[in-house]
């Protein structure tokens, strides 16, 4: 989804009171700014999926995350997220 060239989509899949830990606490419009921050100082990023569980609302993903830099090196890094779906009524999960 943050991939996506129209990030609105998050207000969409993600829960109101989402916080991404990950960005330093942020909530959904502060983690979309800073995605799309990042896009815009990278030539190219792609994720690729290692790992999904998904159970109740929740959404586990272990993904490598590569990204092509401005002088056209590549960095990559492992990373493990977890989301809340809207929708969903398990708040338990």
């Amino acid at each position: 989804m943050w991939l996506e060239v129209n990030l609105g989509v998050a207000d969409e899949e993600l829960v109101p009171d989402y916080v991404n830990v990950a960005m330093g606490g942020a909530d959904l419009a502060g983690a979309r700014a800073m995605v799309a921050a990042a896009k815009a100082a990278l030539r190219a990023q792609r994720f690729g999926d290692e790992e999904l569980a998904a159970g109740g609302d929740a959404v586990f993903a272990q993904f490598t995350s590569i990204v092509t830099l401005p002088d056209g090196s590549t960095a990559s890094a492992r990373t493990l997220a977890h989301h809340r779906l809207r929708g969903c009524t398990d708040r338990d999960a």
